[in-house]
């Protein structure tokens, strides 16, 4: 194992025992702030489309997030994956079309189709990017599968990603495949 790999994985395992600490009261009221935060931003009001994830345990909750991104008309976006490290962006306009996928997360059914990259990349696109921990200039940990670093890679889209205060780091490993986000938020900004 590398010396990078090797910090990765001692780093990765610090940050879910982080996220293992938190109250339920805590990851609701920063939720609550860091969605704020997110739909006063300038990247979302200039938005015409978001691609973002469907949180799970440990991720600040994006549920209020996607919902007023239908009320304002954005077209939305969410991760389907396909196969180990490999996703694709599924356009939805409600929670109605979506069911458990790869790892119990909620994912877009069968059904429906993907979008192609040049509906949703561009300079009036958002992608809204999980974390398990990062650091205050945009460097993210990951799950380690890579889903997002493939996803986003060579995109113009802008890149916010959102994470509990608790889990901002002064350092976190970095390969040179990893994606370096352009903003992250937390209730703490």
């Amino acid at each position: 194992m590398t010396d990078i790999a090797a910090f990765k994985k001692e780093t990765r395992k610090k940050l879910r025992e982080i996220t293992r600490s938190l109250t339920p009261e805590y990851k609701s009221e920063a939720s609550d702030s860091i969605v704020r935060q997110c739909i006063e931003s300038e990247e979302y009001k200039n938005a015409r489309s978001i691609f973002v994830f469907i949180s799970m345990d440990g991720e600040p909750d994006t549920t209020k997030l996607i919902e007023q991104a239908f009320a304002d008309g954005k077209e939305v976006y969410v991760p389907r994956c396909l196969s180990e490290g490999i996703m694709e962006a599924i356009r939805i306009d409600s929670f109605d079309k979506l069911k458990p996928g790869h790892y119990g997360i909620l994912e877009p059914d069968e059904s429906l189709k993907p979008t192609e990259t040049e509906a949703f990349d561009g300079e009036d696109a958002l992608a809204i990017v999980p974390c398990v921990g990062a650091t205050a200039d945009g460097k993210r940990m990951g799950h380690g599968a890579g889903y997002y670093d493939r996803f986003l890679e060579g995109r113009k889209m802008k890149k916010v990603m959102i994470v509990y205060g608790r889990q901002l780091l002064t350092d976190i490993p970095c390969d040179e495949h990893d994606i370096i986000m352009d903003k992250v938020i937390s209730e703490q900004n």
